[in-house]
Formats: C-alpha cells, sequence, structure tokens
C-alpha cells in the first residue's frame, strides 16, 4: 500500500497518466483485498476521471468493474449493476474478450449473492468458456474454483468435487503452485458433503 501511494506521487509529480493509471490500479485491488471500500471508490473515482479526460476506453471500463465491485461490497446493488453494465457495454465495443470474462464473473458473483443461481451459472460458465478459448490458466484455476464453490455453497458435492478438481489439475500440470492450498481445502469440503470423509 505505501509503495503504491508513493508511485502515484512520483506519478503526479512527473505529470505521467501511465504512471497514475498503473499506481491507481495498483491501490484500488489492495484496498479491494482489504476491504478498504470508501478509500477504493475514492481512488476508483480518481481513476476514471482521468480515463475519461484521456479517453482511455480500455481503463474506463477496468474502472466501471472496480466501482461495481466497491458497490456490492457496500450493499448498494443497484448501483453495483450500474457500473458492471457499463463495464461490460465498453468492452463489448472494444471487443475485449479477455475483459468480457472478467465482466462474466462479475455479474455471476452479483447474481449469486442476490439468489439469482440459474443466471450467476450463466455467467460463470460463460466467463470459463472464454478463458478456455484464449488459454488464460491462471483465469481457468479461478473460474472453475468459482464455479465448484457455488455448487458447494448449494451443497451439490459431486458438481463441486468435479470443478475443484479440473482447478487443480490445471495447477499442477501447469506449476501454479499458490493457488493448491485452497482448491484442496475447497475439495476437502466437497468430499465431506458427499459423506467421503477418508477422502476429505
Amino acid at each position: 500500500l505505501e509503495s503504491g501511494i508513493e508511485s502515484l506521487k512520483v506519478a503526479d509529480e512527473i505529470d505521467s497518466y501511465k504512471g497514475r493509471k498503473n499506481a491507481s490500479n495498483l491501490l484500488i485491488k489492495i484496498y479491494n483485498h482489504a476491504n478498504k471500500l470508501n478509500e477504493g471508490i475514492k481512488t476508483s473515482n480518481l481513476s476514471l476521471n482521468l480515463a475519461k479526460e484521456e479517453q482511455d476506453s480500455i481503463q474506463i471500463a477496468k474502472t466501471y468493474n472496480f466501482l461495481g465491485i466497491f458497490k456490492r461490497k457496500m450493499d448498494e446493488p443497484d448501483s453495483s449493476l450500474y457500473y458492471k453494465i457499463e463495464s461490460m457495454k465498453i468492452n463489448r465495443l472494444l471487443k475485449d474478450q479477455k475483459a468480457l470474462a472478467y465482466n462474466y464473473t462479475s455479474l455471476g458473483i452479483y447474481n449469486y449473492h442476490n439468489g439469482n443461481l440459474d443466471t450467476a451459472f450463466s455467467y460463470l460458465r460463460k466467463s470459463l468458456q472464454i478463458r478456455k478459448k484464449l488459454n488464460l490458466i491462471p483465469q481457468r484455476i479461478e473460474a472453475n474454483n468459482n464455479i465448484g464453490y457455488l455448487f458447494l455453497m448449494l451443497e451439490v458435492a459431486d458438481s463441486a468435487t468435479y470443478y475443484f478438481q479440473k482447478s487443480i489439475d490445471l495447477c499442477l500440470n501447469h506449476e501454479k503452485h499458490s493457488n493448491l492450498a485452497i482448491l484442496y481445502i475447497n475439495l476437502s469440503e466437497s468430499y465431506k458433503l458427499s459423506g467421503e470423509h477418508e477422502l476429505a
């Protein structure tokens, strides 16, 4: 966080848009993971204004998506959905499939939290399809885990196991070991749910 703040300060001093953009994106991600929502909103709005001045559509779409995430966490579903859809509109115009996959993931999580399970699964599967097509390994690992986690929450053990195992196989085949701990925990939960306690 300190590094991000210092980086933004330097970018301001040398008047570098690229530096401001990169530093802001880093800070927004940190605020998101730390659940510092007000700081995240404030930095996102600054980033959005800069991106609009520069007419940087990619950054505008990215920032809208982050605002949607923060608004969901702040229990403002209408605002959250507005920002997510605005982000998706831009990414569709840009034909940015990788960014669209993030939009679909975000909308899937949004719909899950609002009890729209069929819609949640639909968006998460769209995200997975794009990530498979583009062969984005870390994102495929995340997408399979997201779908598996939804099945786990719904207590559909066999489907949860299937998707968690898919993620684990991708991790092992592509040496993405940092993801394995949480995936094995999730897989253990799905085995426990199905009564396979020895495997769990």
